[in-house]
């Protein structure tokens, strides 16, 4: 009798826990990834990963043949898993051909190519990835820790991030590599926490050598390493460790490069992003693409003001205050880098500090971040499922023949055709979720500045 009722005790105790919000969150983030792994991959992107693999086990590095257009961070991850794929896993073809889809390369849409890589390469690059995201979820979960909340507030935030539907469509579906940044600079707000400002400063330059958009952050980041020294000759030895680690570790990442002739070849992302704004074109998606990378370039000088604004207003704080709205901080800092409609996945560098102000909410002013998270999670994977549309079954059409070349080519047939002069319907999709995605994003500001009226209304009432 002693032991059935021990283990119908154990039995409601695993039920219990099963049932707790934070193990299911968990268990759908699990779920959604073993599904969207295998049976979901955008080729486009990962099929340059392959053949930067390819063009470096040549010989030829990472920049001797065009493929490879970022710095060379990701280039040296992708090198491990070459090693990873050759050697331990005998993965010996990255892709093919896709021959019976070749006449998707006719549509305005440019963005299907016409590799598709293998299931087990495919496998290997989205399972590493999904490691990096249970890494950043860990890292969340300390960061919430760190600035003194609960275990369940922690706890919450580390799932909300797990489940989240763009950060798992961003490593399962399209296999990119921003929680790859977002790890770093996680670890970069970590580590400045705990006063290490040397490693700190060498993790801040990985994350903003990864995907550039850490970079923006430097300036609250600062403020972070100001705010933990009260005496002026220990804010400057803090910046300085901070700055070294930073130096060191852009030698260490840039030095093959340097040793081989490709330094400019590294920053090659950024020119070909600008030289897109001269570039003429007669289709309208290519015109909306041009024009916006020149809206890009115009909004930075009012970026970077933002970014110094928030971070003055951060430094002028009292200590509670400081505190008390760091996350807030953070949040509107990482906002103001996307004035403008990112791609979907760049969108991962906001919901850190979105998830952790959902997270730790008390009051209704902070409950109200809710929205935002919901609308750009939501918006964000409906728009890059919106641009990746029927790439999304190369791999189930090639290798796995579940989808026929012949529903892909007619869904793209459909997405292209115009329903006006010039304007198809692929483009009036991604207008329409562009526009979404940009409304999500300014209702970040709009949370703020309804609190900030609210808090002012109650500082009068109490005067």
């Amino acid at each position: 009798m002693g032991d059935c009722a021990e283990q119908r005790s154990s039995a409601h105790a695993i039920g219990a826990f099963l049932r707790r919000p934070v193990v299911l969150l968990l268990i759908a983030g699990i779920i959604a990834r073993a599904v969207l792994i295998p049976l979901a991959t955008y080729n486009y992107d990962i099929s340059f990963w392959a053949t930067t693999i390819q063009h470096n086990q040549s010989g030829y590095g990472l920049y001797g043949l065009s493929g490879y257009y970022y710095t060379p961070v990701w280039g040296y991850v992708l090198g491990s898993l070459g090693l990873l794929a050759n050697f331990l896993f005998g993965i010996g073809s990255y892709g093919t051909i896709a021959d019976p889809l070749l006449p998707v390369l006719g549509a305005e849409w440019e963005y299907y190519g016409k590799m598709v890589v293998s299931p087990g390469f495919s496998l290997l690059v989205k399972s590493f990835l999904a490691l990096v995201d249970v890494a950043c979820a860990y890292l969340i979960y300390v960061l919430v820790k760190k600035l003194g909340y609960s275990d369940g507030k922690a706890a919450l935030a580390l799932g909300l991030w797990f489940v989240c539907p763009i950060v798992i469509y961003s490593s399962a579906a399209q296999a990119t590599f921003d929680n790859v940044s977002i790890m770093f600079m996680l670890l970069t707000l970590v580590l400045i926490l705990d006063g290490r400002y040397m490693t700190a400063g060498a993790m801040f330059c990985l994350a903003s050598f990864t995907k550039f958009f850490p970079a923006y952050l430097i300036f609250i980041f600062i403020v972070c390493v100001l705010r933990r020294h009260e005496d002026r000759r220990a804010q400057l030895k803090a910046l300085s460790y901070a700055a070294s680690g930073f130096l060191v570790m852009a030698f260490l990442i840039f030095l093959p490069q340097f040793m081989n002739g490709t330094a400019a070849e590294a920053f090659g992302f950024v020119v070909s992003r600008v030289s897109k704004i001269s570039v003429p074109t007669e289709s309208l998606w290519g015109i909306i693409s041009s024009v916006g990378n020149l809206i890009v370039v115009v909004l930075q000088p009012l970026i970077f003001l933002l970014e110094l604004v928030i971070a003055f207003f951060a430094y002028r704080l009292t200590e509670k205050a400081f505190k008390d709205k760091l996350t807030v901080l953070l949040l509107l800092s990482s906002a103001a880098v996307f004035l403008w409609t990112p791609t979907p996945t760049y969108l991962l560098l906001i919901l850190p500090f979105l998830i952790c102000v959902v997270a730790t909410a008390e009051t209704p002013e902070q409950k109200r971040y809710i929205l935002p998270l919901v609308s750009i999670a939501v918006t964000a994977t409906i728009y890059a499922i919106t641009m990746n549309s029927f790439g999304l079954f190369f791999q189930d059409s090639i290798y796995y023949g579940l989808v026929s070349p012949e529903t892909i080519l007619n869904g793209i047939e459909w997405l292209d055709a115009e329903v006006a002069i010039g304007v198809t319907r692929q483009t009036v999709l991604n207008i329409v979720m562009g526009a979404a995605v940009s409304i999500s994003i300014y209702s970040v500001f709009l949370a703020y500045i309804c609190n900030r009226k609210k808090e002012k209304s109650a500082e009068e009432g109490c005067e």
